[in-house]
């Protein structure tokens, strides 16, 4: 049986890949550039940015396939 009594002072590997990054901040950080650059480079492209949320129409839902009378309104979104 080998002898275990040195295993402390020996190197360990760690386990599993690296952090990416340090903190939340430096993730946010590095999610906002991202953004900054992916937005600088689809307006260079010739998109245009629409930054607004989008509601829903409040028009009935519609099918050509199944009846949809018998779904209550609350039910139908």
């Amino acid at each position: 049986m080998a002898d275990k009594s040195d295993s402390s002072t020996t190197p360990k590997r760690q386990r599993g890949r690296p952090a990416k990054y340090a903190n939340n901040k430096e993730r946010k950080a590095a999610r906002a550039q991202a953004a900054r650059e992916r937005r600088a480079r689809q307006k260079a492209a010739g998109f245009r940015e629409v930054r607004r949320l989008v509601k829903p129409k409040s028009a009935p839902l519609e099918s050509d396939i199944i009846d949809l009378s018998h779904i209550p309104d609350h039910r139908k979104r």
